[in-house]
């Protein structure tokens, strides 16, 4: 009886020994299938993200970065449709309508700089005209009057005004072409002699006392004369349009050697400029319009004296 007794409790122990082995086993087992699967899905995971959303995301910040930076023609991949892909699309929309923005504002510009080209050439062509018109008018009184020299030398003042008008158009159809400068010796007092000349016909020009003083030096300059002209000429013409409302108009003239430069001053009794129009002055920018009014930026060429 003691016997079977103690062989039953050794198979029992011997049994209860291999469950626990056994179930050991299965806590090892499911332990290396619950780590193995969490590695299986870090990589899926880290496969799908990295070469699929952090790729796109990269991409996508690399196109947003060339749109800032000015380049519109910078490709923008569209792929999904989920956020990432709504804000590529939303990104190529912007692109497209700052590519259209960019080529409204360019034609502006063209035309903002082709009415100010318009300005500047009819305020160049202006003054000849009126001179021109000025000497025919007279003209015709010389010759009912009999006085043929003095109508000769009008017809020569028109003959050189419908030469200077040719010269200044030529020089505008010449712009977009690289031009040699005619440069030459010329006295300065003579260029301003003929830009009088050229103004006699203006009835404020008439009503204003203009006073040159250039001394008994020789004023020879290396320029090109019909440019030198064309600024005295715009001088002048913003000096008369400054006293135009005065009640005495005076202009003084004058010219000074400093060194190796000529300095020539323009002098009027106008009103002056105001501090704000003097800040926008200085800014170089746009006359304001109405009132015939002009700072003297309608002459397109190059000045180099």
């Amino acid at each position: 009886m003691t016997v079977q007794t103690n062989k039953a409790e050794a198979a029992a122990k011997s049994s209860a020994e291999n469950a626990r082995a056994t179930i050991q086993n299965s806590r090892i087992l499911m332990l290396s299938m619950v780590a193995a699967s969490l590695l299986f899905s870090i990589l899926i995971v880290w496969l799908y993200v990295g070469r699929n959303m952090v790729a796109r995301i990269t991409s996508l910040d690399t196109s947003m970065r060339g749109i800032a930076n000015g380049n519109l023609d910078t490709r923008v991949q569209v792929k999904g449709h989920d956020e990432i892909g709504t804000m590529a699309r939303s990104l190529l929309s912007f692109r497209d309508q700052l590519s259209t923005l960019q080529e409204e504002l360019v034609q502006a510009g063209k035309l903002a700089a082709l009415g100010q080209l318009s300005a500047g050439i009819a305020h160049e062509i202006n003054q000849p005209l009126s001179a021109i018109g000025h000497y025919s008018h007279n003209g015709v009184r010389l010759i009912q009057a009999g006085r043929l020299d003095e109508t000769e030398k009008n017809l020569n003042q028109i003959s050189n005004l419908t030469r200077r008008a040719t010269v200044i158009i030529t020089r505008l159809k010449s712009l977009a072409r690289q031009q040699q400068d005619n440069f030459v010796a010329v006295n300065l007092q003579q260029v301003v002699e003929n830009v009088l000349q050229m103004l006699e016909g203006d009835e404020v020009r008439k009503q204003t006392r203009i006073d040159v003083d250039f001394g008994n030096l020789q004023h020879q300059v290396y320029a090109d004369p019909i440019q030198l002209e064309q600024v005295v000429l715009n001088l002048l013409t913003n000096a008369l349009d400054a006293i135009r409302d005065q009640t005495e108009k005076h202009i003084s003239i004058s010219c000074v050697h400093n060194g190796d430069r000529l300095d020539i001053y323009v002098r009027d009794n106008g009103p002056g400029i105001s501090s704000e129009l003097g800040k926008t002055f200085s800014s170089r920018s746009s006359p304001p319009s109405g009132g015939g009014k002009t700072w003297g930026w309608g002459c397109p060429f190059p000045i180099t004296l």
